[in-house]
């Protein structure tokens, strides 16, 4: 194998043709395996020439079953689900970080009126009170 981390293990495939593969099942939504076995589904013949159809023994898997296509209809309710689950995460998000910012508020607040304080004191006076300590 020409990757030490690659999943197959058939020689002489070249690292192009497992690119293009796997670009390929990504495309079309389905694992890798999916996509494999239905391409090679599609483009087999037995000896007479007629196209092999997949065995019924491999329901298992469900590697040979082809994903349906989604609908319009089921798009548009997966993406309204979408919409609410995020509004409900920006709202639980917002209440937890609210605490926060009020903190970090105060913190600004008070680090203003100490360079304030700081900034009025003449540097001598300041600077002597450093020391005597």
């Amino acid at each position: 194998m020409d990757k030490p981390n690659s999943l197959w293990s058939i020689k002489g495939v070249s690292p192009e043709a497992r690119d293009a593969a796997t670009k390929s099942a990504r495309t079309s939504h389905q694992p890798l395996g999916r996509w494999l076995s239905q391409v090679i589904h599609k483009t087999s013949t037995d000896e007479e020439g007629e196209p092999i159809t997949p065995s019924e023994g491999n329901t298992r898997t469900g590697a040979l079953s082809p994903a349906p296509l989604p609908s319009d209809t089921t798009w548009q309710a997966e993406v309204v689900q979408l919409e609410a689950r995020i509004t409900e995460i920006e709202r639980q998000l917002t209440s937890e970080i609210q605490p926060v910012e009020n903190a970090l508020d105060r913190i600004v607040d008070r680090l203003d009126t100490l360079e304030t304080y700081v900034l009025r004191l003449p540097r001598r006076s300041y600077l002597g009170r450093l020391l005597r300590r």
